[in-house]
């Protein structure tokens, strides 16, 4: 009995650790990300988007979305203002592992690396992203 409370303690723990993962503090605003994606061998694309958001929110949603879907990720590891994260995934498509670099150079900007491989080939992406003012909502 002892050993099955020890197990659920450590759940627990383990389980209050991943919720509490600090994400970077970014502002809510209207962003510009530039995302240039490098994937299975092909011509870099590169694609802007702009809508109002904070970054941080959206990544936990989509981590929250992935984590649903059956991917696995590490916990997020801060080394000054840059977070690192690992994900693996196997879903109806080819399996995906990816490393996730962020470098928060401010509140309003940062550098995202995604690199990786799915299907046995290589993927790589960067996005820059850069709060260009407030929603207009």
């Amino acid at each position: 009995m002892w050993g099955l409370a020890a197990a659920v303690a450590v759940a627990a723990a383990l389980g209050a650790a991943v919720a509490a993962q600090e994400w970077p503090a970014l502002q809510q605003g209207m962003w510009e990300i530039v995302r240039t994606l490098d994937t299975r061998g092909g011509a870099p694309r590169t694609i802007t988007d702009k809508r109002c958001m904070d970054p941080s929110e959206e990544w936990k949603r989509q981590n929250a979305t992935m984590a649903r879907a059956g991917c696995t990720a590490t916990p997020i590891k801060r080394s000054g203002n840059t977070y690192t994260f690992s994900a693996a995934c196997k879903m109806a498509g080819p399996e995906t592992s990816t490393t996730t670099t962020i470098l928060v150079e401010s509140p309003t900007a940062y550098t995202m690396k995604v690199v990786g491989t799915s299907g046995g080939q290589p993927v790589k992406e960067e996005a820059k992203g850069r709060r260009v003012g407030d929603c207009t909502r």
